[in-house]
């Protein structure tokens, strides 16, 4: 009637428990090499993404150097609170223009 079939390892045929190590092994390295790819592709994006931020940090004056220049000597004559509303300004901008363009006003 019913026939009782042989019991397979968990793991099954034997030959496949001698190789599973093996291919574990080969498995984790692959992972490992995966994974040290990924850190060296975040290495240069993080590069490339301060690099961005600098480039943001730095961007273009909406005044020319004329322009700064005109405004230093206008707080020659005026106050520098009255010149930086005047322009909308603040007077830590206009402090770091006189330190850049100072000379030339």
């Amino acid at each position: 009637m019913y026939q009782m079939q042989e019991a397979q390892p968990p793991n099954g045929p034997t030959e496949d428990r001698h190789q599973k190590p093996v291919q574990l092994q080969q498995i984790k390295q692959q992972q490992q090499e995966e994974e040290q790819g990924w850190e060296d592709q975040r290495s240069v994006d993080g590069i490339e993404l301060e690099k961005k931020q600098q480039a943001a940090r730095q961007r273009a004056s909406k005044f020319s150097e004329e322009q700064i220049i005109a405004i230093l000597k206008e707080a020659q004559s005026k106050t520098i609170k009255t010149v930086c509303v005047k322009h909308d300004i603040s007077e830590e901008i206009f402090d770091v223009w006189k330190k850049k363009y100072g000379h030339l006003a």
